[in-house]
């Protein structure tokens, strides 16, 4: 089973998910909201197999584009809910440049947000995220220059990109949220197990966010290292492990609104093939019913 097929889509949506890098540890006031609507590329070449061996020069090219929305709401003092919804595009292309693609619903992640403490520049927070896969099966699709669906060819349906692992995630947390001084900006670090189904070995999520202003309440410079560790190095189940980094910029565009690009590199990682993306959005911080405010 060749890894980057469906491993891939999860490290997008987890570079994509706004979540740590905006609300840190803290949550968003009662009727406050952030909304952010994005679309984001995803690339790499390599995969890893189920014995552990890793494939650099593989046959076959991974490019995943996502289209997402991603939302916080204040719904009572100290409490937030959010989610996180992509719509997915996979893409597999051979060396005579015949591609075969799968486009559908992604992992649907939704979370509660719960203020613990807030005084001063410091802020903490914990939250539980469920993730639930929207899609159903891994290798059907469309070959892209024929037409004909995975199901007719089946000697190709490995070729076929999958959406995602299938699996069902719970994740809790803690969230830190420091505010910088005299340098306006912020650091956050987050912190917590991913516990997962199917058979996949659960691991140890983290990440440690900085953000900058460049032009203070306009244009803010972002930075991030995270990623995933096993908890436990002696699992047979295909568990995953990465660090990733990423850089973003946010410009204030008025009315609550901004611009938003980011960047991301996966540079190693087990059962993770290394790669890259971007994304651009556009997003909404302010009160969730503007007129009733």
């Amino acid at each position: 089973m060749k890894f980057c097929h469906w491993i891939a889509a999860p490290i997008v949506a987890l570079w994509l998910l706004p979540s740590a890098a905006q609300a840190g540890g803290w949550v968003r006031p009662e009727g406050e909201s952030y909304v952010k609507l994005a679309a984001g590329v995803f690339r790499t070449a390599g995969y890893w197999e189920l014995d552990g061996a890793l494939v650099d020069a593989p046959a076959l090219e991974y490019t995943n584009r996502s289209a997402s929305l991603y939302a916080e709401l204040g719904v009572a003092p100290g409490v937030a809910f959010g989610f996180y919804l992509p719509f997915v595009q996979a893409q597999n292309t051979d060396v005579f440049e015949i591609s075969y693609a799968r486009s559908s619903l992604g992992d649907l992640d939704s979370f509660v947000q719960v203020q613990l403490l807030q005084e001063g520049r410091f802020a903490l927070a914990t939250q539980v995220l469920l993730r639930v896969p929207l899609y159903q099966g891994v290798l059907t699709g469309v070959n892209t220059q024929t037409g004909w669906v995975s199901e007719s060819l089946p000697a190709f349906s490995e070729f076929f990109p999958a959406i995602g692992d299938g699996s069902v995630d719970v994740v809790p947390s803690l969230q830190l949220g420091v505010g910088l001084s005299p340098v306006p900006g912020w650091l956050t670090l987050e912190a917590g197990p991913r516990l997962r189904n199917r058979g996949f070995g659960a691991t140890l999520n983290y990440s440690v966010g900085v953000g900058v202003y460049l032009w203070p309440n306009w244009l803010a410079l972002t930075g991030r290292v995270g990623g995933w560790e096993r908890l436990s190095k002696t699992s047979e189940s295909p568990t995953s492990r990465l660090v990733s980094f990423g850089a973003g910029l946010a410009l204030q565009l008025g009315l609550g609104l901004a611009l938003e690009v980011e960047g991301y590199y996966v540079p190693e990682g087990s059962f993770v093939a290394r790669g890259g993306g971007a994304s651009v959005g556009l997003s909404y911080r302010g009160p969730a019913f503007p007129g009733n405010d």
